[in-house]
């Protein structure tokens, strides 16, 4: 009977986990070149990782509720992050750090489309924060290295979430950043790099439809639990 019920269990798991995640809305940050790039940089020894001031360009909502498609410009934005301190390194490889740290991005979302200077109609202060739940890791090719497997969770300014038609979080973030380095920069060592290429901060949430899926699995898995351990009667029915 338990072989069954595991079964049933699994069964249940399994179409759930199949779905396609289909109903999920995602803001794109855009991570810009230019000509002040901000600073990639890790101090040596067991400290974090830190990228300081790291220009943000544009937003873009992808299958949102509201202005799906949309791309509002960000004026004077800004990625600062701390992640967990260093744990370890694959030779000419990657660097590892822990999860944990900060992530903040800060700036002007020019959400009316007037493309002036921030004013009253615009988002301003503080566009998302949260911290790192993955483990990060810069990976190293040559001169050039790539902040990867920085994923996380955080939430998003509300009036700027309003603008989407999506909630102000949590949402799960993936950091993706290029920069250029010196190749003989290999931990324990410390490096610091003002070289940074275009990168990326997807942020993801699963819409009330997902999330009822996953509950009604919950709801049957927990109605045939009952059902095996009370041998289809009412729990009334056993006093």
């Amino acid at each position: 009977m338990k072989k069954l019920t595991y079964g049933m269990a699994l069964v249940v798991l399994l179409g759930l986990y199949a779905t396609p995640a289909i109903a999920t809305s995602t803001l794109d940050f855009v991570l810009t070149a230019t000509a002040s790039p901000g600073t990639v940089k890790y101090v040596a020894g067991v400290n974090p990782l830190q990228g300081i001031n790291i220009p943000v360009g544009s937003l873009t909502g992808i299958v949102t509720p509201l202005n799906n498609g949309t791309t509002v410009n960000i004026f004077g934005g800004k990625l600062n992050f701390t992640t967990g301190n260093f744990t370890g390194f694959t030779p000419g490889v990657s660097w590892n750090f822990s999860s944990g740290g900060t992530f903040v991005i800060t700036g002007c979302a020019d959400i009316d489309g007037d493309g002036l200077p921030c004013d009253g109609s615009d988002v301003s202060g503080t566009l998302a924060t949260g911290s790192f739940i993955g483990t990060p890791q810069v990976f190293v090719i040559g001169s050039t290295a790539r902040i990867v497997g920085a994923v996380g969770a955080d939430t998003k300014n509300p009036l700027l979430a309003a603008f989407f038609g999506v909630p102000s979080g949590p949402f799960s973030f993936s950091l993706t950043y290029p920069f250029t380095t010196i190749s003989s920069a290999l931990p324990p060592s410390g490096f610091t790099s003002t070289h940074g290429g275009t990168g990326d901060v997807s942020q993801s949430i699963p819409e009330p439809a997902t999330l009822a899926l996953v509950g009604a699995g919950l709801l049957g898995l927990g109605s045939l639990a009952r059902r095996k351990l009370f041998g289809g009667r009412k729990p009334s029915e056993t006093t």
